[in-house]
């Protein structure tokens, strides 16, 4: 072969190759978007900033938080299952995206079919939570109590279809109890009846009301994790007190089905090395959050299953869809 169709065909292999990269292979090449289905201040909101604060120098672009409110969550996950698939729009939500899909015949989204989880960011335990002045200091006691007084119990909740709706709801399929459900506009206003007797009980995240058990007006009976909580120690699990159900949150960054594989790798090696970092989880555990779940297959696995577990709960114990 001539010099010159040396030169000519190594310059052939060279475009060939151009061509075949990746247009997005200097991901970020502009700002990136998270959204967050609640308004400002809410649990993932407060993630959200927090995440975008850390990752924003990392990627070497800015990352603006964008807060979509409405809906019961769905609006602003059903505006991020149909943008494009591209990594600059993204989402910082919750389990509380699997119970919204549980409750309405149409939430606007499939969470397994529609969105690609990137990383856990964090973890719940919820509890069961009553009245410092409750008949009864564990879980065993409260079954044996409902039991005793079959319809006497009302528990409330942040609304129809809230994860702490239908925990409580699992919680009296698999107990085998009946208690009421009164539903409110959100986690305060239910702690607010609970401490004013409106109901008698609350599955809740249990970092919410330490402050209440600290000045003795509420107790937390037993913790959905699947290990007592280092906070904790003396407060049993649920399946130690004979409930065979576990009751915990996810917090994590998803995006729309269909991103770029080496975006995708991207955006989860540098979430993973983040969040498995000492001072990224002691601010984690500052907030009252757990450390995440960092194997993404775990995570996968984990909203598939919430998704099949909401929908049974919602069929068995024969709640309403929306």
């Amino acid at each position: 072969m001539s010099m010159t169709r040396s030169i000519l065909a190594a310059g052939a292999v060279g475009l060939a190759l151009t061509a075949a990269a990746p247009a997005h292979a200097q991901y970020p090449e502009k700002a990136i978007s998270i959204v967050v289905s609640a308004s400002p201040g809410s649990a993932n909101d407060l993630l959200a900033r927090f995440i975008a604060d850390r990752l924003s120098p990392v990627l070497g672009q800015s990352i603006v938080v964008d807060n979509r409110p409405g809906g019961g969550t769905r609006i602003g996950a059903a505006y991020v299952a149909n943008s494009p698939a591209d990594g600059y729009t993204l989402m910082v939500h919750s389990t509380s995206m699997l119970t919204t899909q549980a409750i309405y015949n149409d939430p606007g989204y499939e969470v397994v079919d529609d969105f690609v989880p990137i990383s856990q960011l964090a973890r719940g335990a919820m509890g069961v939570i009553v009245r410092s002045d409750f008949p009864a200091d564990d879980l065993r006691g409260f079954v044996d109590y409902a039991k005793a007084n079959p319809g006497e119990i009302n528990y409330g909740s942040a609304g129809v279809g809230s994860i702490m709706h239908l925990n409580a709801a699992l919680l009296g399929l698999e107990a085998d109890i009946e208690i009421e459900h009164i539903p409110y506009g959100g986690g305060a206003p239910t702690l607010t009846a609970l401490l004013g007797n409106e109901v008698q009980m609350t599955v809740i995240d249990v970092s919410t009301v330490q402050s209440h058990v600290a000045e003795g007006t509420l107790k937390v009976l037993a913790v959905g994790s699947t290990e007592r909580l280092p906070e904790m120690p003396d407060v049993p699990t649920m399946q130690e007190s004979g409930v065979d159900m576990t009751a915990t949150l996810w917090y994590g960054l998803l995006g729309p089905s269909g991103m770029p594989e080496d975006v995708l790798a991207k955006l989860r090696s540098t979430l993973a090395e983040l969040v498995s970092n000492d001072d990224f989880v002691a601010a984690m555990r500052e907030r009252g959050f757990q450390p995440p779940i960092t194997d993404i297959a775990a995570f996968e696995k984990e909203i598939a299953g919430g998704a099949a577990l909401w929908r049974r709960v919602v069929e068995e114990a024969d709640i309403e869809k929306q």
